[in-house]
C-alpha cells in the first residue's frame, strides 16, 4: 500500500495531503487540520481531520481536541509536573 492507511470502513486514504497549523499569540500551536486524499477506484474525495490544542500561560497543554470529539485535559503540579489526564469521548 506504500504511503496509504485504510480506516475502520474500509476505505483508503492517501496518509496526508496536507498539514497546516493556527498558532497564538504566544506561538503555541492552538489547531492542526490534515487533509487526507481518499482513494475511491476513479474518484477522489478529501476528508479533513482538525486537532485542537489549548495551552496554558506556562506553555503546558492543558486540553487536546481530537478528531472525533473526544477531549484530553492534563492537571499539574505547581512545580510543573503532570497530575492528571482525563479523556472524555462524546
Amino acid at each position: 500500500m506504500g504511503d496509504m492507511v485504510m480506516d475502520c470502513l474500509g476505505r483508503c486514504f492517501k496518509s496526508v495531503s496536507s498539514i497546516s497549523y493556527k498558532y497564538g499569540k504566544l506561538g503555541e500551536t492552538v489547531s492542526e487540520s490534515r487533509t487526507l486524499a481518499v482513494k475511491n477506484g476513479t474518484t477522489g474525495e478529501t476528508m479533513t481531520a482538525k486537532m485542537g490544542y489549548q495551552s496554558n500561560y506556562l506553555g503546558q497543554m492543558e486540553q487536546v481536541t481530537y478528531p472525533d470529539g473526544e477531549t484530553v485535559g492534563y492537571g499539574y503540579y505547581t512545580v510543573g509536573l503532570v497530575t492528571s489526564v482525563i479523556g472524555n469521548h462524546y
